[in-house]
């Protein structure tokens, strides 16, 4: 981080103390070390057995807030849906279309409106001086009063705001800078803030495309993030032919899992049942990534779009830790990973692969699971996985 960056936010974080410091709010009491994350997105309504539904996931993302003592009881922890791109009138950061100038990112043409369509949704200028004053007022109500243990911030900047300069009347932090650069700017303060309130506290941004170019001050998003999320990984939330979308993830994947910010990356797939839920996870560990799903059950068993497709969290099998051998190099057919508990096997290339079992455990193999002994061959068909639990 750079000196300048660096007292700017030394002297926000000793702002932010102070006021936490007299309110007497803070981190949970309960803070102590917690297993390895199992992340879960549910953005479906709280129900007494929804934590026994979606076990063993223990990082919840986008549960509401009254969900979040209950997911503390079971020593889980529970993150907040935001984003600072976009927002309509009547919510936290655009109050009111009278509100525009204080916070819309306008151009010659006019305010800009969010690249994912809706009525009177519009592009937040993250250079505004009354947005960044809501975003950092809102953070500490999330973190420090409703007591959530991190961030989810959704769509972080997309063009065309991202390569313009706001041209409102409104004060700006740091005058002539791009939407883009400014935003990486806020986000620096959001994730000081972040952590001094709640030092355990996990923020996740999803730029949309990991390879994101979002930069400021040599600063990107990825200095900001505990995780950075690659969404619809192999499987969308789309119907029909666009939910497979394998061929781009597998090649990006070659292109990401040998750079160190891929410890950073979490994947997000979409799938529609256990075996493609097997598969997504089985590809994400062969490549070394951290992976959830988007959990639901409103749209169960529909080809429809939206990604609320079923809970397959306890049907997965589980690789514990970091893997402890190469990522796959580009051009290799079968992707072989090996955890300090199993091994993952997936086939890419077009022939039946052979292989004994390294130890005695237990075979997953889409739906299904056996017991198997050291040595056991085991053949993989093209466009399937297995993973071996010891």
């Amino acid at each position: 981080m750079f000196p300048l960056a660096q007292t700017r936010l030394s002297l926000i974080a000793a702002f932010l103390v102070c006021v936490l410091t007299a309110t007497g709010k803070g981190a949970p009491a309960s803070q102590a070390a917690y297993p390895q994350p199992r992340f879960a997105f549910w953005y479906e309504d709280w129900k007494p057995d929804t934590w026994q539904k979606l076990q063993p996931a223990n990082v919840l993302i986008g549960v509401p807030a009254s969900a979040v003592p209950e997911i503390h009881s079971k020593r889980g922890k529970a993150l907040h849906y935001v984003t600072f791109y976009q927002s309509r009138p009547g919510t936290a950061f655009l109050k009111s279309l009278d509100d525009l100038p204080n916070v819309g990112f306008h151009t010659p043409q006019g305010y800009l409106l969010s690249v994912f369509g809706g009525a009177n949704n519009y592009v937040l200028c993250s250079n505004s001086a009354h947005l960044q004053n809501r975003v950092l007022t809102y953070v500490q109500q999330v973190l420090a009063v409703q007591q959530f243990d991190g961030l989810f911030i959704d769509n972080t900047y997309l063009p065309p705001a991202s390569t313009l300069v706001c041209d409102a009347k409104h004060p700006h932090v740091r005058p002539g800078e791009s939407g883009g650069s400014a935003y990486v700017d806020l986000l620096e303060k959001v994730y000081t803030l972040s952590k001094q309130i709640h030092p355990a506290s996990i923020v996740i941004t999803n730029p949309g495309d990991p390879e994101s170019s979002l930069h400021s001050d040599g600063n990107t998003i990825w200095d900001f993030s505990d995780y950075v999320l690659w969404e619809s990984y192999g499987f969308t939330s789309e119907a029909g032919a666009a939910h497979d979308n394998w061929k781009r993830t597998i090649s990006k994947s070659f292109q990401l899992a040998s750079q160190p910010k891929s410890r950073k990356l979490l994947v997000l797939s979409y799938p529609r049942n256990d075996a493609e839920a097997f598969y997504s996870y089985a590809v994400a560990a062969a490549f070394g990534f951290e992976y959830a799903a988007n959990l639901g059950v409103s749209q169960q068993g529909r080809d429809v779009a939206g990604g609320h497709y079923g809970i397959f969290t306890s049907r997965l099998p589980r690789l514990i830790g970091a893997p402890l051998n190469d990522p796959p190099k580009p051009g290799e057919t079968v992707l072989t990973r090996r955890y300090r508990n199993g091994i993952c096997v997936v086939n890419i290339g077009t022939s039946i692969y052979p292989f004994a079992a390294p130890h005695k455990g237990t075979l997953y193999s889409e739906t299904t699971f056996e017991p198997i002994d050291q040595q056991k061959e085991i053949t993989v068909v093209p466009g399937k996985a297995v993973i071996i639990i010891y």
